[in-house]
């Protein structure tokens, strides 16, 4: 009985801990599968296949590294409106396809596409290229209040 208690207050203490340490610019379990449903649906309206799907959703998680990374160079992107949107996105890519190897070779090509299209972009035209994905972001992904302060 004893080292069942020992046990349980272990738990309870990491427990604890864990919400303690949680930041409040994560998004919730909760957050993420109402991200994902939506994602989903609107995959379906458009009548995307699962690769599309996948290959849309990884292409975003690439340009929301890149928006957070790169971008605040040349205009005001909100760090933690922009980090949310990005865990939202990787808990969806997590949810729905998971570390398969099917989804990793997918999520290895979209970075390799995007990737290949960034590397020939030189100098200031970095800039364009983040407002080219911005204007994109804002149109596709609804990102306008990630250039917004709060």
């Amino acid at each position: 009985m004893r080292k069942f208690t020992v046990a349980v207050l272990a738990t309870l203490v990491a427990a604890a801990a864990s919400a303690a340490n949680a930041r409040d610019d994560e998004p919730s379990w909760e957050a993420v599968k109402e991200f994902a449903s939506s994602y989903m649906q609107q995959a379906s309206k458009q009548k995307l296949s699962d690769r599309e799907t996948a290959n849309s959703l990884a292409s975003s998680i690439w340009w929301s590294e890149k928006l957070q990374l790169l971008c605040p160079s040349y205009f005001y992107v909100n760090a933690r409106r922009a980090r949310y949107d990005y865990l939202l996105r990787q808990g969806t890519w997590n949810m729905m396809f998971g570390p398969g190897k099917t989804a990793t070779s997918i999520l290895n090509e979209a970075a390799r596409r995007r990737n290949e299209n960034f590397n020939n972009v030189v100098g200031a035209a970095k800039g364009a290229w983040c407002e080219e994905v911005k204007a994109f972001g804002i149109k596709t992904f609804g990102w306008g209040p990630l250039f917004e302060a709060d």
